[in-house]
């Protein structure tokens, strides 16, 4: 959902101009609405930590932490992509 979330901000970005600007203002919109989804998500994830099953505990953990990652990573990899 990351992905699409900025590859429509993208394209609403036209009304910019320059492209440095553009990629500010797509990662000032999109970046704000995604980290909302994506803090949301790893958060629940990481709520599993509090479970008596250390199963349930390590999977709270490795997932709380990619969803973390790919947040982190689509900030850094997908605007070089758009230009």
């Amino acid at each position: 959902d990351i992905i699409f979330m900025f590859n429509d901000f993208w394209s609403e970005s036209s009304h910019v101009g320059q492209v440095h600007r553009r990629l500010a203002w797509m990662l000032l919109h999109a970046g704000k609405s995604c980290l909302a989804t994506s803090l949301t998500t790893s958060l629940s994830f990481f709520a599993n930590l509090l479970s008596a099953m250390q199963p349930l505990r390590e999977f709270g953990m490795f997932m709380g932490l990619c969803v973390t990652n790919v947040y982190l990573l689509a900030l850094l990899l997908i605007p070089p992509i758009f230009v």
